[in-house]
């Protein structure tokens, strides 16, 4: 959403460059409590790599694991960036957003066909806003945090807009190497789709 909302603001003349992304720190009392109560946290036990507890995409994945991460951008806008002999790694071409289910109402434990209508529509919207097909997409950097119910609403949505298609196209997951980093997720996502 900050990525999103700072393109909008250069894009309408505001101004032409913003620092962007996104960071947050779950490795507290509340924040371990909360995800464990959920039921999003993988016991580790003896194991010690994060990678071979954390499977996104696989139904018998144990859980996430807590992450601490963040991604900050410098959105500028195309001429003052050529100005000033920057650079550019990436160019965004679309934005999309969208709400999924009523979490005050289900105790913040949607329903997965909400979540996942939800993130296909945000999906469609960034792809209408770019005015690209699903066709030229060629990587995916998902959230896929290794929780079986949100990786199985998030492949949903991916099959419901990728189609046929879907498993030839790579997808780049972060949480077997980074954990869970809740809102810190999306800077970082946009930062290794960059590179």
């Amino acid at each position: 959403l900050s990525l999103g909302e700072s393109t909008r603001v250069i894009q309408r003349g505001d101004a032409d460059l913003c620092f962007s992304g996104s960071a947050e720190s779950k490795l507290n009392v509340m924040g371990v409590l909360r995800l464990d109560f959920e039921g999003r946290l993988a016991h580790t036990g003896d194991e010690t790599d994060g990678s071979r507890l954390v499977r996104p995409f696989d139904p018998a994945s144990a859980g996430s694991l807590i992450g601490e991460a963040g991604g900050i951008l410098i959105l500028e806008e195309a001429d003052s960036a050529q100005a000033r002999g920057v650079t550019a790694y990436a160019e965004i071409v679309g934005f999309g957003a969208a709400q999924s289910g009523d979490w005050l109402a289900s105790g913040f434990d949607n329903d997965p066909a909400q979540e996942a209508e939800g993130i296909q529509f945000a999906i469609e919207n960034a792809l209408d806003d770019a005015q690209l097909s699903p066709d030229a997409i060629d990587a995916i950097v998902p959230h896929a945090p290794g929780v079986p119910a949100l990786d199985a609403a998030e492949a949903t949505a991916l099959r419901s807009v990728f189609k046929a298609r879907l498993p030839q196209i790579p997808l780049v997951t972060t949480s077997p190497n980074i954990g869970e980093a809740k809102a810190g997720n999306g800077g970082v996502a946009a930062a290794i789709a960059a590179a």
